[in-house]
């Protein structure tokens, strides 16, 4: 226990991260002393191994703000921008702290952001953002899928170690092309996107965003776990320029792809949609291990990684290179759905943001124990009717959540193989 409470104190001493002096002479704790071996300016899959296996240790706990996990979490990060020689441009040094609620107390977490400044003296004044969430749900407290009350540690390795690394490969291989970039990049690493996108909405509302001229945004989050070579974009609709860009790209890789319009999902490239900013979203799907203490690091497909990483880096350079920047562009199914919905009442669903059929909220999953759970419903099911009202896609939903009281006992009306059947849901307070 006595080891846990110093974690904190060490970093502040040994790595400055925690206070306003983050300098180039200061000496730190190398936490990639394990990558000194690989280290390649390309993106590999010996360095995507490590730097999961890092992410997603046991010694980070899960990765829960305001745990010695977030801390450590934070230090790695932040080392690898210096070495990669980005300029730090938080708050404190690559740090941008916020403070969110968790059970009532207030707990302090954290962005990491670092900049790279284009060599065009014109256009380094755009920049293009390329974010992951580094956060995870700890031991479970919350948002777990887990049956019963042991707690494990939620390693996360997909969920989102994959996604930081992509983050960290891309900012390694772009650094080491400097003088041929025309256009700059900000790379951030969002806190407590688990509880709702905090990190992200938070940089979003700060001034930091609002000094940067940010024309695009690329977010990575669960990359780790292609399967039959199917990658899922979002976001494809939120500028005219990408679908065509993307096919083009794709013809070196041939990835079968899900191109789905709508630049707003359960994932940190939202808060940039909703400030008019074009997104990609590069996802590779729910699986089994999602939100439980089985997505572990020797499930990730390194391999595949690297291949998506190399992709979403060609897509960056055409992006870098255009003489116009990304136009921005409301799909227009959704111009209605922009505003966020506040609900106080929780069902357990888990959203398969690869859907892209017509009508119909599909979910990937449930969370054990939760209302949905005991009304029976499971991963794949469509949700078409809920509460005396048709559902056609995910703002539906949510916007009859927000309607509805704790305890209150609802008919829904779901697609389950083609057949249609009648559950009622007792909603819980979230």
């Amino acid at each position: 226990m006595k080891y846990r409470h110093i974690l904190p104190v060490l970093i502040l001493l040994f790595t400055g991260i925690l206070t306003s002096g983050f300098n180039s002479g200061s000496n730190y704790i190398n936490f990639s002393d394990s990558l000194s071996f690989f280290r390649n300016p390309e993106i590999t899959d010996n360095e995507i191994y490590h730097h999961i296996k890092y992410l997603a240790s046991d010694e980070l706990e899960g990765r829960e703000p305001g745990t010695d996990g977030d801390y450590l979490s934070r230090a790695y990060i932040s080392n690898e921008y210096e070495l990669y020689g980005l300029e730090p441009i938080g708050d404190s040094a690559y740090i941008q702290f916020f403070d969110i609620k968790i059970k009532k107390q207030k707990v302090n977490t954290a962005n990491i952001i670092g900049y790279l400044e284009g060599s065009d003296s014109i256009l380094k004044n755009e920049i293009i953002v390329i974010g992951a969430h580094y956060d995870h749900i700890g031991y479970g407290d919350y948002a777990s899928r887990q049956s019963g009350k042991t707690k494990m540690i939620h390693n996360g390795a997909d969920d989102n170690a994959s996604g930081v690394t992509g983050v960290l490969e891309l900012a390694q291989k772009l650094s080491a092309d400097k003088p041929n970039l025309r256009r700059s990049y900000i790379f951030a690493c969002f806190g407590a996107e688990e509880r709702g996108l905090l990190g992200s909405k938070y940089f979003t509302e700060s001034d930091i965003f609002r000094h940067y001229n940010i024309v695009a945004m690329i977010n990575l989050d669960m990359i780790g776990r292609l399967e039959n070579n199917s990658l899922v974009i979002n976001g494809t609709g939120t500028s005219s320029i990408w679908d065509d860009l993307i096919k083009e790209v794709n013809k070196k890789y041939d990835f079968k792809i899900t191109s789905i319009p709508d630049g707003i999902g359960g994932s940190d490239h939202t808060s940039f949609t909703l400030k008019d900013i074009p997104v990609l979203f590069f996802f590779t799907g729910i699986h089994d291990d999602y939100h439980m203490p089985s997505d572990d690091y020797d499930k990730i497909n390194t391999k595949s990684q690297e291949r998506i990483l190399n992709f979403v880096y060609d897509i960056l350079i055409k992006t870098d290179r255009a003489e116009q920047k990304p136009d921005f562009a409301v799909n227009s199914d959704n111009k209605q759905n922009r505003q966020t919905t506040s609900f106080k009442v929780s069902v357990g669903t888990i959203p398969d943001f690869s859907y892209s059929g017509d009508g119909g909220f599909k979910i990937s999953g449930v969370r054990s124990g939760s209302p949905a759970e005991k009304a029976g419903l499971k991963g794949g099911d469509l949700i078409i009717k809920f509460a005396g009202k048709d559902i056609k896609n995910i703002y539906d939903y949510t916007s009859v959540l927000s309607e509805l009281k704790s305890g209150e006992e609802v008919p829904m009306t779901i697609n389950r193989e083609g057949q249609e059947l009648e559950v009622t849901i007792k909603l819980e307070s979230r």
